[in-house]
């Protein structure tokens, strides 16, 4: 599953952001020179989008978005809080 997201993750990045004919590695860096601002922001809404994970902008940092690798922990993450935060809220009573 982990190579999975790296891989969604990459072929958005190489689709849909890079211009240029690159090859992408998984540890490669993404923040000094791939990315710009703009294409920082289409891969925040890709990430929301794709795998509903909530992305504040205190999460867009080198920990979380300086690899693919990095990326996809990030979404894996994300993805466990979510699922953590559906479990943990009260199911509400209808008949009431």
């Amino acid at each position: 599953m982990s190579n999975d997201i790296e891989t969604d993750l990459t072929g958005f990045i190489l689709q849909e952001i890079v211009v240029d004919e690159v090859q992408l590695e998984r540890n490669q860096p993404l923040l000094t020179g791939l990315l710009d601002s703009f294409a920082l922001m289409s891969l925040v809404t890709f990430v929301e989008d794709r795998y509903g994970v909530e992305v504040d902008v205190q999460d867009v940092t080198a920990e979380n978005f300086g690899t693919v690798r990095d990326l996809a922990d990030f979404v894996r993450a994300g993805r466990d809080r979510s699922v953590a935060r559906e479990a943990a809220r009260p199911v509400s009573d209808s008949a009431g």
